[in-house]
């Protein structure tokens, strides 16, 4: 078995959710932050013959992707996956982790009925993401006074902070104000998302043209007046 550039790609994005993974058997991979706000779950073109635990991703990714091992094959027996190019003459064995010393993903998320739904540019997640970055916004919220829903970074802890708000949607007359870490908006891949939000403190981020999703949290000062 091969990984794709693909599934590399997906992993480095998981890396920076989690250091660690429990890849099941099967094409679906998962992963949670420690802190439980964020859940990511991608579809990959490979079928991974059994479930292994990787404890540091960082590393086994740096081993795929190592010029030795580019095109290399995996051969994943009962305590450790074999890698070895055929074209080259090293060879890795690299051990499977206990998944019980890392936290991971234990049950799937039943996204409830969203009250707030909308399209993400990649064009404006990237502009929230470097004017939080400039303006070292540790917040963002997705906002709206009835018109308009805008995307806004800002620090709730500094009323004089500088802010940085886009316009994402029309408004629907509702009033609210979602609040999220603004952190946890890096994690998600390049691209354009569906964006579902609700009430109750759950987000959902659907990429529109990759096969993967991202469940956020929401903050608990969220405000929702309908």
């Amino acid at each position: 078995m091969k990984l794709t550039k693909e599934t590399l790609k997906v992993l480095k994005n998981f890396h920076g959710i989690n250091q660690s993974i429990l890849i099941k058997a099967g094409s679906v991979l998962e992963t949670i932050s420690v802190a439980k706000n964020v859940l990511a779950e991608a579809t990959v073109k490979e079928k991974f013959p059994k479930e292994f635990a990787v404890y540091d991703l960082s590393q086994f990714l740096s081993i795929a992707e190592d010029e030795q091992f580019a095109d290399a094959d995996y051969d994943f027996g009962e305590k450790m996956v074999s890698l070895a190019n055929p074209k080259k003459k090293g060879k890795v064995k690299y051990y499977y982790a206990d998944p019980q010393v890392f936290v991971h993903p234990s049950k799937k998320i039943e996204m409830p009925t969203p009250e707030i739904s909308f399209t993400l540019t990649e064009e404006d997640l990237a502009a929230v993401n470097r004017m939080a970055a400039i303006l070292s916004s540790p917040d963002l919220a997705v906002e709206s006074k009835g018109p308009d829903v805008l995307l806004t970074c800002y620090d709730k802890k500094n009323t004089t902070a500088n802010v940085y708000s886009v316009k994402v949607a029309d408004g629907n007359g509702k009033k609210y104000k979602m609040n999220f870490k603004q952190e946890n908006m890096t994690k998600l891949l390049k691209g354009t998302y569906d964006v579902l939000i609700s009430k109750v403190g759950i987000s959902h981020f659907v990429h529109k043209k990759e096969p993967v999703q991202y469940w956020l949290a929401l903050e608990p000062d969220s405000n929702f007046e309908g």
